[in-house]
């Protein structure tokens, strides 16, 4: 099982119990450090500079850095243990994982702890996300009505074209489409538990 924990490093703390849990069972467990957190994490920044900000650019190229990370985990447990390979994301972590099962058919199952899709419902109704709201208010690259209306029938027109999970980078008409887990959704095929 590979665990990826949610934004920030009070995190990682909590997740650790997975991996060590389901090693008590006979499983093998590993933790994976996302991107810009803990020892990743460059001197004098935090990890949610990275990944709640206003520029939709910079966040998918983050995205596709920690998908990439998981996909790269996943290869080396499968060549170094026997057996089927789970993933297990807890909010952020589990955005990530959802991406991850949709481009790898090595991720055997998938269960998503406290985690969602849709980016609209992520930035402006979640109480995790206001530092988001307040960049955007600020500088003014989106606002909830504008978010609202992307997010709406444009989102599911777009959504219904995808004939596979491997987008395009900048492909999409709003870039971040192409790292919402509703994009990959109906491309998970294994079991998922949420």
């Amino acid at each position: 099982m590979l665990c990826v924990h949610g934004i920030g490093n009070r995190c990682l703390k909590h997740i650790e119990w997975f991996p060590k849990y389901f090693a008590k069972m006979g499983y093998n467990g590993a933790l994976m450090t996302l991107p810009y957190h803990a020892e990743r994490l460059p001197d004098g920044k935090t990890p949610y500079q990275f990944y709640l900000e206003s520029d939709r650019y910079n966040v998918l190229a983050r995205f596709e850095n920690a998908v990439t990370d998981v996909r790269i985990c996943v290869k080396y447990l499968k060549d170094r243990y026997s057996g089927p390979i789970y993933l297990l994301g807890f909010s952020m972590g589990g955005l990530i994982a959802v991406i991850s099962a949709a481009l790898s058919q090595d991720i055997k199952a998938l269960s998503a702890i406290v985690s969602g899709a849709n980016f609209y419902y992520i930035t402006w109704k979640s109480i995790a996300t206001k530092i988001l709201r307040v960049q955007y208010e600020k500088d003014g690259n989106c606002n909830k009505a504008i978010c609202e209306k992307c997010h709406g029938e444009k989102y599911h027109d777009y959504i219904n074209t995808l004939l596979s999970p491997e987008i395009e980078v900048n492909s999409a008409p709003m870039a971040c489409y192409e790292f919402d887990p509703l994009s990959y959704a109906k491309f998970v095929k294994q079991p998922v538990l949420m």
